[in-house]
């Protein structure tokens, strides 16, 4: 094996996150709609490169070898499933995160809540953050509220918010509290209101990124960035840049096993 191919090998293994794979049948043909959207929320806005495996974002039932190969073609390549759909959005999320901040893939996720049925998790530096409030209850899930606080979130008090699976926005209270409505067993997921500027997500008018900011389509570039860059000074848990990749691969790779472990 070429030295290329073996550091392949390696990244694939350690520096990416999946929730399933060729050799073992669909994770998500084993649960439901609801469930494999916390998955997929899972799978895309935590650390390591995303992996999706094909046939996952139409919510392919193939179980077991050779019917977890199921051929693609099958599904008429729907780009309305509701999965496919959901993945995109995710996607788009992600793009969004990284094109705001600079560092934020380097900002390592971790959990800031977690109870029997809930998790959830932080992903970037004080004012670019990502929340994402996970569930297992599925198609059983009740409604309920989670309070969390700045000292988990970095949101602060006035602070305009958006859950951008249902584009709902909210105000972090006077209490540095951000109220997150559980409902269903759906994924919910926090983003500054703020950042969303120019990312066509939400009902905001998408436009062209340059590096001096956004340019609007037929129009011309601002002189200056549309906002002030946030700060990025981190906060509770989280470690610096000068962390060993070894153990962000490590980091990843676990974190895999912990939720397939959670969702049983």
């Amino acid at each position: 094996m070429s030295q290329d191919s073996h550091l392949l090998r390696m990244i694939c293994r350690y520096a990416t996150t999946r929730s399933t794979n060729e050799p073992i049948p669909y994770l998500l043909t084993l649960i439901s709609g609801k469930l494999a959207k916390n998955v997929l929320a899972y799978t895309l806005l935590t650390d390591g490169i995303p992996i999706v495996y094909q046939g996952q974002e139409q919510h392919l039932s193939g179980n077991g070898t050779p019917y977890n190969r199921e051929a693609l073609w099958t599904t008429s390549y729907n780009t309305s499933a509701t999965l496919y759909t959901f993945t995109q959005t995710l996607n788009q999320i992600r793009t969004q995160a990284i094109f705001s901040s600079t560092n934020y893939t380097t900002y390592n996720n971790y959990v800031i809540y977690q109870d029997l049925h809930t998790l959830a998790m932080r992903k970037g530096y004080n004012g670019s953050q990502i929340i994402t409030v996970l569930s297992n209850l599925g198609v059983f899930g009740s409604n309920y509220t989670l309070s969390l606080s700045a000292t988990e979130t970095g949101y602060t008090a006035g602070m305009d918010v958006t859950e951008l699976l249902g584009c709902t926005n909210t105000t972090v209270d006077n209490s540095n509290t951000l109220e997150v409505r559980m409902g269903q067993g759906l994924p919910k997921v926090f983003y500054p209101t703020e950042l969303l500027a120019g990312s066509g997500m939400c009902g905001t008018i998408k436009t062209v990124p340059t590096t001096s900011g956004f340019i609007t389509p037929g129009g011309s570039p601002p002189s200056s960035p549309s906002s002030p860059i946030p700060s990025r000074t981190p906060l509770g848990k989280a470690t610096s840049t000068a962390t060993p990749t070894w153990f962000h691969m490590f980091a990843s790779t676990l974190a895999v096993f912990i939720l397939q472990y959670w969702l049983a």
